[in-house]
């Protein structure tokens, strides 16, 4: 599937794990916990509406827009969590979703552990759910992202 676009981007092309940026802070980091890279974000990233941070309804940050600013909402902050851990980790075991939480629209993260657990981890709040418990309370895919394409849920 080619990926649907915002503003003419293609999805995929908001995962910059090759940014300088981006590989300075998941070197800061320095773990092989996926957990530190999710408080990075959490403690770092303040959550703010695109309302209140652009005046429009959704705008789009590339990560290290997101670092620089300071805020986000949840697919700046998506988009900035998977490219860090893109930067450190298997690439194809990290996606950003796009898709409802509780019928709303949202963008979250989900990967892959070296124990074949998949995770969806939660970049506004910082928390991480097993992907079958997450789903069954209200998250609803609609698109994969990956560093080289994307994939219909």
């Amino acid at each position: 599937m080619n990926c649907p676009k915002h503003n003419r981007t293609p999805y995929n092309e908001f995962l910059t794990p090759q940014n300088e940026d981006i590989i300075s802070v998941a070197n800061y980091i320095a773990s092989d916990n996926f957990n530190q890279y999710l408080e990075y974000v959490n403690e770092n990233i303040e959550y703010i509406r695109d309302k209140i941070s652009c005046g429009y309804s959704d705008c789009w940050s590339y990560p290290s827009e997101t670092l620089q600013n300071g805020y986000g909402d949840c697919e700046d902050m998506s988009f900035l969590l998977a490219s860090l851990l893109m930067a450190k980790f298997k690439k194809n075991s990290i996606r950003v979703v796009i898709g409802w939480h509780n019928r709303n629209g949202h963008a979250w993260v989900e990967i892959v552990t070296k124990d074949k657990n998949e995770l969806v981890l939660e970049s506004t709040s910082g928390e991480w759910f097993d992907k079958v418990t997450a789903y069954r309370n209200g998250y609803v895919s609609d698109v994969y992202v990956y560093l080289n394409g994307c994939e219909k849920a």
